[in-house]
């Protein structure tokens, strides 16, 4: 059972249509106990567990920073000063090592945003790697995307930021439809994709990776 460490929220912001940012001050012990991007914590607000939240920054901060949807639940209830419980991080995030010189690919929709913006930061954090790393994020609208204002200094530090919108206005220039129109280079070379998202997301792109020849031993989830 992992241990509760108390904290307190610092702020709590919307950063997209039905998703806030939660960023939370956490004791140094717990701080220590994140290793990964990718991981998770339980909450527990007002004595009652909250459920699982994925960590939105990268490791080695006594700040944990959350990605939630805004949707009546416990954890919506949170503000600044708010008291909050959280377990130690859990899951074996996303594999850091190893594959550095190979291309990166960083799948998501909705919250699933969260766990590969820590993986971004984390990064971002350490010396460039030789492989690129790209990330395809699938939304309804421009207002459904969340960390917009951080794609520019990601862009100039390297990262291909790919957004595709399921209901674009007809003014809109990027890629359209769902994040699983848009594999047909991840199939290609020898790159390790990281997925996080919706179920149906997760479940298709899979499927559609694995006739593509991406075998599972490169594919990776945060559960």
């Amino acid at each position: 059972m992992h241990p509760w460490h108390d904290a307190k929220v610092v702020s709590r912001a919307l950063t997209a249509t039905g998703l806030d940012h939660l960023v939370v001050k956490v004791p140094l012990a717990l701080a220590a106990a994140y290793k990964t991007a990718g991981q998770y914590t339980r909450l527990m607000v007002q004595g009652k567990v909250a459920g699982l939240y994925a960590l939105a920054g990268a490791p080695g901060h006594d700040i944990f920073e959350y990605l939630v949807k805004n949707d009546g639940a416990a954890v919506s209830s949170l503000h600044a000063e708010a008291d909050v419980k959280i377990s130690e991080p859990m899951g074996p995030g996303f594999p850091l090592e190893g594959f550095e010189k190979r291309p990166l690919w960083l799948l998501g929709t909705g919250s699933g945003l969260g766990p590969l913006r820590a993986v971004v930061h984390a990064l971002l954090e350490k010396p460039a790697r030789p492989g690129k790393v790209t990330l395809i994020y699938g939304a309804r609208t421009p207002e459904h995307v969340p960390f917009g204002d951080e794609f520019a200094d990601w862009k100039k530090r390297g990262l291909d930021v790919r957004i595709t919108l399921s209901q674009a206005a007809t003014a809109w220039q990027g890629l359209r439809g769902y994040v699983q129109a848009h594999l047909s280079e991840v199939g290609q070379g020898d790159g390790i994709v990281f997925l996080c998202g919706q179920k149906h997301m997760v479940e298709e792109a899979s499927q559609l990776l694995a006739r593509a020849g991406v075998g599972k031993d490169r594919v990776f989830l945060n559960v």
